[in-house]
């Protein structure tokens, strides 16, 4: 909604006026090798008609073909336009549906780091991807990222991880530093913040969130990611039958491919007007449940204190 921020914010954060909206969406098929997808192009064009309706003035395409290849140069330039000349009060949204993967790494926990890959299967880092987007923009910029691939959880390292427990509530946890966002791996910690907003004290005293300590790198920018899985976890290329909307692995060439997140990521955002993130959250993973998907979306923020209980996702 114009002019709406929508967001809970701490007594510390100001308020900026809602400025422009741009998108960039990037979408790769991998057409014609061992390890062609066929749902990641119409995951863009379906994404690109839904934020056109939703008032993005500005929206860059980059997906491949039969004839071209999608570069890495190709992806880092995509970002370095989005990001470019963003002030406060701007809304940005980059989108990544294709591979996704992890290469090994002394610096991560678990001895890995998560990337991206172009259409020759060259790895871009998470580290990289925070480096060119989320720590080149200022204050007061809000951007949302929508990673539909694999080993996405934790691909921009952003501090706070909301995700379902098995009891389908939420669990929000804190790391430190380099560490990655697997509750088995990282404890919590315990939450030394020098003030909490009432919305986590709310939350915490619910029982559908556990606040803990901040990361001790601090973010600028209001950062959103949508994962569509766990770490250790893939995220599937679905075929839809239309209209009944049912949905079969593995993929064929024939009818509606695409990523399984990101159909139902649109199909709740327009079912249900006003979805407020944990209900999203919560709504997509037992959607990818009953469809037989063994892959749970992760809902991460560079904020501590947002109440996702009752606050709209940003694109609802």
């Amino acid at each position: 909604m114009e002019g709406d921020t929508r967001e809970a914010r701490s007594k510390t954060c100001r308020f900026y006026p809602l400025k422009m909206k741009r998108a960039a969406l990037i979408g790769l098929n991998y057409y014609n090798t061992l390890y062609q997808l066929n749902g990641c192009v119409n995951d863009v064009i379906e994404s690109q008609k839904q934020l056109a309706k939703r008032g993005f003035s500005f929206v860059s395409v980059l997906t491949d073909s039969p004839e071209n290849k999608v570069t890495r140069s190709q992806i880092l330039a995509a970002l370095d336009a989005l990001i470019k000349d963003a002030s406060p009060g701007d809304f940005l949204v980059l989108l990544y549906s294709g591979h996704g993967g992890q290469v090994p790494t002394s610096k991560e926990t678990d001895g890995m780091n998560e990337c991206i890959f172009d259409s020759d299967l060259t790895p871009i880092l998470d580290d990289e991807l925070k480096r060119q987007t989320v720590d080149r923009l200022s204050a007061g910029v809000r951007i949302y990222f929508h990673f539909d691939c694999c080993h996405s959880g934790s691909i921009l390292d952003l501090p706070f991880t909301y995700r379902i427990r098995e009891n389908r509530e939420m669990k929000k946890l804190s790391f430190w530093g380099e560490m990655l966002a697997y509750a088995k791996t990282v404890p919590p910690m315990k939450h030394e913040a020098s003030e909490k907003s009432w919305t986590s004290i709310l939350q915490m005293l619910l029982g559908k969130v556990s606040v803990t300590q901040e990361s001790r790198s601090k973010i600028k920018p209001e950062a959103l990611l949508l994962s569509g899985c766990k770490d250790e976890e893939v995220s599937f290329d679905a075929y839809f039958e239309t209209p009944k909307g049912r949905i079969r692995r593995p993929v064929t060439p024939r009818g509606m491919s695409g990523g399984a997140m990101t159909y139902y990521f649109w199909k709740l955002i327009n079912d249900k007007p006003g979805i407020t993130m944990y209900e999203l959250l919560k709504q997509l993973n037992l959607s990818l449940r009953a469809s037989g998907f063994n892959q749970k979306p992760q809902l991460t923020s560079s904020r501590d204190g947002i109440d996702i209980i009752s606050t709209p996702f940003w694109l609802a």
